[in-house]
């Protein structure tokens, strides 16, 4: 099979070599229009290729335009009636403001003190004291999305923990347990509620879901994990390390797997089969729980899995702890009919931290590892991969000085991660690093300037790990805040970087 186009050379071909094929005028170019409109972004640059008349054509044609740059963007076209022409230009403006990390505006959201926050589809949630959850949907000038606020309260529990997806109008709410009840009565409840009322949701025939809990500890940790219908949580208690992984298909209420280990440290969904998690071998794990039961059974018990293993460690370091953080998005663009496109939830970056304690120092490792290429690799139904068969070339290693937080995890957002950086010394205020992974985008910019991209200061590729050339392409754009303090941290939604003061506000530029 022929290699497939880079936009590089399409974007960069000179009309000269292009020759009119007799054929290409046997239609009208506004028919040719019409049947460029129904072929994928592929298929647009091979029929740019064909000839000039072609080339013209799709090169001015808003519509296809518009369509070469949702992909490019890793967006969604949306519901939106807008002409073609004006979506193409809000979508060139919204792109241009994260590469140039220019925003319109700032606005403050103040902190509050119950202790649970959430940031999902450009919705950021916080409790209070009193078991009530304010909501704040964060505005987009470009992408002609309101500020809205709104609040829960009288949820009838105790809220441990929640999450949500706007897209569905999804709260899942964790109740608090009952330490009244004997150990065989005691199990976890999830709550399947609205988000904009709280009332049950009105797609999940179990409004509430039971996992029968088989630790009685009073500081269970939870990660929870939307991803369309399918709802995933951890469950990591304190005093024992049996930290356990349950899977529901919350719009049947089937539980899809349930398995447990202290090895399983945490996870994130590659799609809506496979789950991926990371071991302090250290090594990733990809299971299929659609080929899993309900059953409670140890991790180490599943079949239909794939390992991913790493290089071992630099002599003089040890690793301390490991996280993984991924968040493609909603898994279906808006009904909105005002917002014009989103985030592609097939294309997106997975962040694998390790934190490291190196000759007497605290560091991080980062590894950034695109979900197709561990998509590519375990539907290719392979249960092993050594670490030279899946590192080098499609994934990238930094070593850096600092740490993402683990507490404000919301630091990845679809290809793009950010991170604190520090300021040279005597400097006041805050500076953080956005990196972005998107491939084609940097290929079409490779095409079109020749400047190398080197790694940015401070930063070091694979000084961790042992002989890895971990080389996958990334932008990075650094920016300063005067007004603000070397104690924030960074986060980033679709449209906005959020500032995070712990002793003050939150900010957000959109």
């Amino acid at each position: 099979m022929a290699d497939e186009p880079r936009i590089e050379e399409i974007l960069v071909a000179p009309l000269d070599t292009l020759n009119p094929l007799p054929f290409a005028k046997a239609l009208p170019p506004e028919l040719y229009s019409k049947i460029f409109e129904d072929l994928d972004y592929h298929s647009l640059l091979r029929c740019a290729q064909v000839c000039v008349l072609f080339k013209k054509l799709i090169e001015g044609t808003a519509s296809l335009q518009y369509l070469i740059e949702l992909s490019v963007a890793c967006q969604l076209d949306g519901k939106s009636r807008s002409a073609s022409a004006t979506r193409l230009e809000i979508l060139r403006k919204h792109q241009l403001s994260w590469n140039n990390l220019k925003w319109s505006r700032e606005i403050k959201i103040p902190m509050h003190d119950g202790g649970l926050w959430e940031l999902f589809g450009g919705v950021l949630a916080q409790s209070t004291a009193d078991d009530t959850i304010v909501f704040h949907q964060l505005p987009s000038d470009l992408r002609s999305i309101p500020e809205k606020q709104w609040t829960l309260s009288d949820l009838s529990m105790s809220v441990r923990d929640f999450a949500m997806d706007p897209s569905q109008n999804l709260l899942v709410l964790i109740e608090s347990p009952d330490w009244t009840l004997s150990d065989e009565s005691l199990a976890y409840r999830i709550h399947l509620r609205k988000l904009s009322d709280g009332k049950p949701h009105q797609l999940a025939p179990k409004p509430i879901l039971l996992l029968r809990q088989e630790v009685r500890d009073h500081m269970v940790s939870y990660t929870i994990q939307i991803f369309g219908s399918i709802l995933g949580i951890l469950f990591s208690p304190a005093s024992v390390g049996e930290n356990e992984l349950a899977i529901w298909e919350w719009t049947t209420g089937s539980l899809l797997m349930d398995t447990f280990d202290d090895d399983i440290l945490s996870f994130t969904f590659l799609s809506d089969a496979w789950v991926l998690t990371c071991n302090p071998m250290p090594a990733l794990t990809a299971l299929n729980f659609r080929k899993a039961t309900s059953e409670r059974r140890n991790v180490y018990d599943l079949a239909n899995y794939c390992h991913f293993e790493f290089p071992e460690m630099d002599e003089v370091g040890f690793i301390t702890g490991i996280d993984i953080r991924a968040d493609p998005g909603p898994m279906s663009p808006t009904e909105d009919t005002a917002i014009p496109f989103s985030q592609d939830p097939a294309d997106f970056i997975i962040i694998l931290t390790f934190w490291l304690f190196m000759t007497g120092n605290r560091r991080s490792l980062i590894h950034a590892i695109p979900s197709r290429h561990l998509l590519s690799l375990v539907n290719a139904e392979e249960d092993l991969y050594v670490w030279t068969d899946w590192i080098p070339k499609k994934t990238r290693l930094l070593y850096t000085k600092q740490s993402p937080s683990d507490i404000w995890v919301c630091y990845v957002y679809g290809t793009k991660f950010i991170l604190s950086e520090r300021l040279p010394r005597g400097q006041s205020g805050y500076s953080a690093r956005l990196f972005n992974f998107n491939q084609l985008a940097l290929r079409r910019e490779r095409g079109q300037d020749s400047e190398t991209r080197e790694t940015p200061q401070g930063l070091k590729t694979s000084a961790a790990l042992r002989d890895v050339d971990a080389s996958l392409a990334f932008s990075s754009h650094s920016f300063v805040l005067e007004d603000a303090h070397d104690h924030c941290f960074a986060l980033c939604s679709e449209d906005h970087i959020l500032i995070v003061d712990k002793y003050a506000n939150l900010g957000a530029n959109g």
